[in-house]
């Protein structure tokens, strides 16, 4: 499972410090919506309504004035698909790297119970190599 990382003094951070709490909010779980989802820090404009949402940030008109508080303090990047978190992947691991963990786990849990098991290659019956 992934897991968000932020820098444990950016509760000190002068730029957050100064964002309102809508704001804040916003930028924290779409933090962890990034890392939950493996979106490398970019979240489309429909992913941002939708965590908007879950804390009751309904409004459209307010959601924008928000969303520009954030593109405004360079916490976050925008274009024409939606918004990039700006430092997201330098606290965090990329998509890719999550996979590839992912996969030396599921490979390094196969040979442990090949091993624990003593089990024939290619046996799904339970089948031990002892016979």
């Amino acid at each position: 499972m992934p897991w968000a990382q932020k820098d444990d003094g950016a509760w000190t951070d002068p730029v957050l410090a100064t964002l309102s709490d809508p704001a804040y909010r916003l930028h924290d779980n779409c933090w962890t919506y990034a890392a939950n989802k493996l979106t490398d820090g970019r979240i489309s404009r429909a992913e941002v309504a939708r965590v908007a949402a879950m804390f009751g940030l309904t409004d459209a008109d307010n959601l924008t004035e928000i969303i520009g508080e954030l593109v405004t303090s360079t916490l976050w990047t925008e274009d024409l698909h939606g918004y990039d978190l700006v430092g997201w992947l330098d606290q965090n691991r990329s998509r890719a790297q999550v996979e590839s963990d992912r996969a030396q786990n599921r490979e390094r849990q196969r040979r442990y119970a090949k091993k624990r098991w003593k089990r024939k290659p290619g046996s799904s019956s339970g089948e031990t190599s002892d016979g």
